[in-house]
């Protein structure tokens, strides 16, 4: 058995968590996301008590409707809307399975993997090695793994480490992937916060929010920066990278001191040494000001075209879900917008649009955090 591929094969489950915080501002996301899917796939939403009635509304009118679960947790369970991160989905032809993280701390998203196993009698394995899943993307003989999970594990110190990463991440007959390191070959900056003005007024600035000391990847989980997109008509393995100097560029900004544009260039560069075939999308970095705290905050975050959901089927045709984020106090990021639509649509891919990316990216994250493609067609 093997992981869930990131792209390869038509989507046949997905999971998603609904809490009563979040669910108030994603609602749009949520309907339009599964709005968009085939009649075909089933879909599991575990909600926080007290938040059903918002996966209800988001299934209201969705052909999906009678291919829902709508799981009910407990009342002291509390989650977040990041449904990829605890568990992944594992199969071969016959049987399907899920594998829990051991590790994760993040509000109570480890008890998903048991919440599912009572509802849907799945059966459920914790893994040997802790992992959050957006660290993680499965191609078809290969998996790109970030570094930091690769450390946390024992790399490089235990030299065991990478090829029990290549057998516990092995295709679905059993043959070891390859596994490829995420790591920038650059110092990656830690978060800080630092004073600026703004029209006169002192506003604390909050940069690199969730990178903690010793990190080697540019971002926390390298969804955010990185999309696996099949093979090209050579045999070659595609993948898109984020490109902050690009997005400044598409938009007549100043490059950012914190736009981390070497790190991204670095990793691509390492890909395409690696023998992928490297394409970049614009990866823009924005603000959020927060003016009603005792001190003026400005956060800075990213707002990614790569936390997108793909779509490869057999018969060649290919889907990818896009966030779009030309909404609120940034309607220039149309430009953005369009330019990685472009991008996707010039690769063979059918764009379909999902709306209100800022909440997502604000919070650190994106479609792909949200929604857990846990069985494909094989």
């Amino acid at each position: 058995m093997g992981p869930v591929s990131d792209c390869d094969g038509a989507i046949q489950h997905i999971l998603l968590s609904a809490t009563r915080r979040e669910g108030a501002f994603t609602g749009a996301i949520y309907q339009s996301l599964i709005a968009s899917l085939s009649p075909a796939v089933r879909l599991t939403i575990v909600c926080e008590a007290g938040a059903e009635g918002l996966a209800q509304g988001w299934l209201e009118g969705s052909k999906l409707r009678e291919r829902a679960t709508i799981i009910v947790a407990g009342q002291t369970t509390r989650l977040t809307m990041w449904a990829r991160d605890p568990v992944m989905g594992v199969m071969d032809q016959a049987t399907r399975r899920l594998i829990a993280s051991p590790s994760l701390k993040r509000a109570h998203d480890r008890r998903l993997a048991g919440i599912l196993h009572r509802h849907l009698r799945w059966s459920i394995r914790s893994s040997h090695y802790a992992f959050e899943g957006g660290n993680l993307l499965i191609g078809d003989d290969f998996a790109l793994v970030g570094a930091d999970t690769l450390v946390a594990n024992g790399w490089p110190d235990d030299p065991e480490t990478m090829s029990g990463f290549g057998q516990w991440l092995c295709l679905p007959d059993g043959t070891p992937r390859r596994i490829v390191p995420i790591a920038s070959s650059l110092t990656v900056p830690v978060a800080f916060d630092r004073t600026i003005q703004v029209r006169g007024v002192d506003r604390i600035e909050t940069l690199h929010g969730l990178n903690k000391p010793g990190t080697r990847q540019p971002l926390f989980h390298i969804d955010m920066f990185l999309t696996l997109g099949g093979r090209d008509a050579f045999g070659k393995a595609i993948i898109f990278v984020g490109d902050s100097r690009l997005a400044a560029s598409l938009l007549g900004q100043h490059l950012h001191d914190a736009a981390l544009a070497d790190h991204f260039d670095d990793i691509a560069a390492q890909l395409d040494s690696n023998g992928f075939r490297v394409v970049r999308l614009a990866l823009p970095l924005i603000y959020m000001d927060h003016l009603k705290t005792r001190k003026k905050r400005r956060v800075t975050y990213f707002v990614s075209s790569n936390n997108t959901l793909v779509e490869i089927c057999r018969d060649g045709s290919r889907s990818v879900w896009l966030s779009a984020f030309a909404h609120g106090n940034w309607p220039e990021l149309a430009v953005t917008d369009d330019h990685n639509r472009k991008v996707w649509t010039d690769h063979g891919f059918q764009v379909i649009s999902v709306p209100d990316g800022q909440f997502m990216a604000e919070n650190a994250g994106g479609l792909h955090c949200m929604a857990n493609i846990i069985a494909r067609e094989l």
